[in-house]
């Protein structure tokens, strides 16, 4: 009864993305750790994984979520079996592309690949493009981190129209957001500024304050770089404002520091200190 309630109550995801953040209300707290003591006390019992996939799935990206990647690594290892013994192929795929996140996050490169290869193959053959897209995002941010930038931008350029295809507002944002970070990294101030301010548009429409106040950060820090001082000041006052009207506590000392990096190309020292221990 408890696992059916967080199956169909629970709003925690399935698939884990990245550059896009979940962050767990009371409610699913308290339900995951019930969940996860009767998952375990069921396979003791029994000897084997409970007969869901999404339930392994979603108590994988809690455990993420709460520092623990090894168990979380363990919960989606008997997602990718109960779905393999269903043959559930679309659980299967998102099992692969979330084991994918981990073992990049623990910095083996060749077993995330090998995941996120074998997920994508599953997707294509599957025409599964909501994980597809999910998946190419995944690489793409691969490639940019380990230095393979063309490569990423294949992926995310891949996924940027596959989103485009099928409609997803979001993933769209994401990729131009990803995108404006590889051109970034690339040097190419213009194209990631025109990447930034297209996921800033769709972000504003979705009224989304969190990526607005993200984006109005990260497209003035490009302005900064351009010498354009009071255009990049503008928006990290816009940054500042949305983020402490919402309480949004690592972006408001992203904005303070990028400020203070305004008032140090103006010479305003005093100024710029004031921001920095606000920081």
């Amino acid at each position: 009864k408890i696992s059916e309630d967080y199956l169909t109550k629970s709003n925690i995801p399935e698939g884990i993305i990245e550059g896009k953040e979940f962050t767990l209300n009371e409610h699913e707290e308290v339900i995951s750790e019930h969940v996860a003591k009767t998952v375990n006390h069921f396979e003791k019992e029994f000897k084997e994984p409970v007969d869901n996939a999404v339930l392994y799935l979603k108590l994988g990206y809690y455990k993420q979520l709460h520092g623990e990647p090894e168990t979380a690594i363990s919960y989606f290892k008997k997602a990718k079996e109960v779905a393999e013994k269903k043959d559930d192929k679309e659980h299967l795929a998102i099992s692969y592309l979330n084991l994918g996140k981990l073992y990049k996050d623990k910095g083996e490169k060749d077993e995330t690949l090998r995941y996120y290869k074998t997920g994508m193959e599953i997707s294509e053959e599957n025409d599964f493009k909501e994980i597809l897209v999910d998946i190419l995002n995944n690489l793409g941010v691969l490639h940019r981190e380990i230095g393979d930038v063309p490569e990423a931008i294949g992926y995310l350029e891949r996924a940027l129209e596959l989103n485009k295809e099928i409609g997803y507002q979001d993933g769209i944002s994401l990729n131009y957001n990803n995108l404006g970070q590889c051109y970034q990294t690339f040097g190419n101030i213009d194209e990631a500024l025109e990447h930034y301010q297209k996921a800033l548009g769709i972000a504003e429409a979705q009224d989304n304050l969190r990526d607005i106040g993200v984006l109005n950060n990260k497209i003035g820090v490009l302005f900064l770089n351009k010498g354009m001082i009071e255009k990049a000041k503008r928006y990290f006052d816009e940054a500042l404002k949305i983020n402490e009207e919402n309480n949004y506590p690592g972006e408001i000392a992203n904005s303070y520091n990028n400020l203070g990096q305004v008032y140090i190309v103006q010479g305003k020292l005093d100024e710029a200190i004031k921001y920095f221990k606000k920081a």
